[in-house]
């Protein structure tokens, strides 16, 4: 099952980021998910708007989307979960 990893991505520190993405895209495969991380679809210094038409397609094409600890936090990532929930996508949270 795909599944989309959704969380704050706007920060300073982008490695710090990447890191948090990463280790979820680990838990998944571990969990035996197919995890598709936006980050390997964007670049830290990529306008929000152009990066949400990016990312979003690919969020379309999973079963189920898992949201960090941090969603709330991003605007993009609340976007991601009132497509969700409209769509009923299985949603699962980081705990």
């Amino acid at each position: 099952m795909k599944i989309y990893i959704a969380g704050k991505i706007s920060e300073d520190n982008f490695k710090k980021v990447k890191e948090k993405f990463k280790t979820a895209e680990y838990t998944l495969k571990k969990l035996g998910y197919e995890p598709v991380n936006p980050l390997n679809f964007t670049y830290p210094t990529i306008e929000w708007s152009i990066a949400m038409k990016i990312v979003l397609p690919k969020m379309l094409e999973c079963n189920a989307i898992y949201f960090l600890q941090d969603w709330r936090d991003s605007e993009g990532a609340r976007i991601e979960h009132y497509l969700a929930e409209k769509l009923k996508m299985k949603i699962l949270y980081q705990s």
